[in-house]
């Protein structure tokens, strides 16, 4: 396309330089948002779980490698083992395997990141159908300025009952 007048071609230049400045920037949002989640963030996770698998008289400390970021040097000064998909199928097939995974992790905005872990039993006991648990866990981190450091602070939001509700119990209110 030819401008034939200065004004157009100010213009026309104009929109070719917003263009190229506007992709090269959705591209990097795009980069950040499908990243592993920063080492920083699954320490502080992992952490914070076990504070909360201490209140709930719990010790589960295998996790899933699947969207873990982390090597497993870290994971074993922490007590924790790292464990690939694969060797949890074989395991639950003819055995009963507890361990963490990572199910969800969400962006709501603000710098808030959520992320959904699970405490998952599952396998084939000796005389029984194979079975499957889950106890899913919502916890809230923000990066927060503590005395020049950034950290990432975080919170149980929501946990999951233990048990389950049929239709028909009576409710108590």
């Amino acid at each position: 396309m030819i401008a034939t007048r200065p004004k157009q071609s100010v213009a026309l230049i104009f929109a070719w330089l917003l263009v190229i400045t506007a992709f090269p920037v959705l591209g990097q949002t795009q980069a950040t948002t499908n990243d592993a989640l920063p080492v920083e963030l699954i320490k502080s996770l992992l952490k914070l779980e076990i504070k909360t698998q201490e209140a709930d008289f719990e010790n589960l400390r295998t996790i899933s490698s699947e969207n873990i970021g982390l090597t497993s040097a870290w994971l074993q000064e922490q007590g924790f083992r790292l464990i690939p998909q694969e060797e949890i199928l074989k395991q639950k097939q003819d055995h009963i395997i507890s361990y963490l995974a990572i199910r969800n992790i969400s962006y709501p905005g603000d710098g808030v990141v959520l992320i959904r872990l699970a405490r998952v039993t599952e396998g084939r006991p000796c005389f029984s159908a194979p079975f499957s648990t889950q106890h899913i866990l919502t916890y809230e981190f923000k990066l927060e300025e503590i005395v020049g450091m950034k950290v990432w602070a975080g919170r149980l939001t929501r946990d999951s009952l233990p048990f389950t509700l049929k239709q028909g119990w009576p409710r108590l209110y």
